[in-house]
């Protein structure tokens, strides 16, 4: 099982987060497209899943993440976006279909953030399931 799953098109994006992961320790694996993020989460199974907004030449991450939640309700989803305004950031974050939102715009800041919640899925996975949470998502 891997801990986290980054997919989003921003090639640069992903080699830092990738990069800084690696060199803390977390796991990480990206994927660049809707359709390779999807295979790569029926085959790794993450605990954290993040994923861009606009993903170009496929439907939007936020979909994606919804998708992700069906398969599996107990996955920590997190939206990023470098084009949405923050407004409707939290707008979506609001809605309750998403764990966090994380805007691409603060840069640096949007890099710790995501670094931190890899950090935090690399701890919990090193800890004992809680059978009853598992249970009680899938209710």
């Amino acid at each position: 099982m891997t801990t986290a799953l980054l997919i989003d098109d921003d090639s640069h994006l992903l080699e830092t987060l990738a990069a800084n992961a690696t060199e803390e320790g977390l796991e990480l694996r990206t994927a660049s497209t809707w359709e390779e993020g999807l295979a790569l989460f029926h085959v790794l199974a993450p605990t954290l899943v993040i994923a861009d907004y606009n993903l170009p030449g496929s439907a939007h991450g936020l979909k994606l993440l919804l998708e992700v939640k069906k398969l599996r309700p107990s996955v920590r989803v997190i939206l990023v976006s470098g084009v949405v305004n923050p407004d409707e950031l939290y707008k979506v974050e609001s809605l309750g279909v998403v764990d966090r939102v994380i805007s691409k715009g603060a840069g640096v800041e949007a890099t710790k953030q995501l670094l931190e919640e890899i950090a935090c899925a690399n701890r919990a996975k090193a800890e004992p399931p809680d059978w009853q949470a598992f249970a009680q998502a899938h209710i």
